[in-house]
């Protein structure tokens, strides 16, 4: 009678050279899994760019405008502007005009409200967006619980912002790169109007067409979480903010725009 088959098992050694074929085989890949990683988070948060490309301009194509980034002013002083934002930043004010009000659409939708008139409608306008709860942050504004922006697909995810372009008394288009909001730590929105100017005025603006585009800008922050110029310090390992003219300086942010250059 046969007896019982004998195991061999693994010993210490082989183990840890196992183990040591694993650790070297994930540090090769590593980079190559973070590089698709990024490219991925760059071509969803474009996509979603796009996306909102398309809700502008069948926005536009029912009312004629695109709507404004502009904060509305005080309550306590009249509004020169009658197409002025009703939310603080261009990012809240483009989820506000999208949505409509209740985030139902305008006119009958809307409970008849239309964005630039008191016209009476005689139909339904938009949602001209849709969007999942995860891929939007909220904020509190005047006592109420409000949309302040959509998120690109980075993370920790940033605003996408909104600028509208707008005339100027000579007729020149405008951008007013404090419609993005004001945040001392550079980390939500742009942190001088110096990296405003570098991303998204056009390589030698002029006088009478500075930016490349003149009817309005979105824009991602990117991987680093900043708007602006970034490059990558070897001291610290780290990306940092930077002057777009500096060596290995480039603005990693994403918008609706083409630069010589970009990656």
């Amino acid at each position: 009678m046969a007896g019982p088959k004998s195991t061999r098992a693994f010993t210490l050694i082989e183990l840890l050279v196992v183990i040591g074929i694993i650790g070297v085989l994930i540090t090769l890949l590593m980079p190559t899994i973070s590089s698709a990683m990024l490219m991925a988070r760059q071509y969803m948060t474009r996509s979603t760019i796009k996306e909102l490309e398309v809700g502008l301009k069948a926005f536009k194509s029912d009312f004629k405008a695109y709507p404004p980034s502009k904060p509305r002013a005080p309550p306590t002083g009249p509004k020169t502007d009658p197409t002025s934002g009703e939310r603080p930043t261009g990012a809240a004010n483009l989820a506000y005009y999208l949505f409509g009000p209740g985030r139902s659409g305008w006119g009958i939708a809307g409970g008849g409200l239309m964005p630039f008139s008191n016209a009476r409608p005689s139909r339904s306008y938009g949602p001209y967006y849709q969007a999942d709860e995860d891929d939007m942050e909220y904020g509190t504004f005047s006592g109420r619980l409000i949309v302040v922006g959509f998120l690109d697909a980075f993370n920790p995810p940033g605003v996408i912002l909104y600028f509208a372009g707008r005339e100027d008394s000579d007729g020149r288009t405008h951008f007013d790169w404090l419609d993005g909001g004001a945040d001392p730590t550079a980390k939500k929105n742009y942190a001088t109007l110096k990296y405003f100017n570098q991303c998204v005025k056009g390589e030698n603006a002029t006088a009478a067409m500075p930016y490349r585009r003149q009817d309005y800008f979105l824009v991602s922050p990117g991987r680093d979480g900043r708007y602006g110029a970034i490059m990558w310090n070897e001291n610290t390992g780290e990306w940092e903010p930077a002057d777009l003219g500096a060596a290995g300086a480039y603005c990693d942010d994403i918008g609706n725009w083409k630069r010589s250059g970009e990656r």
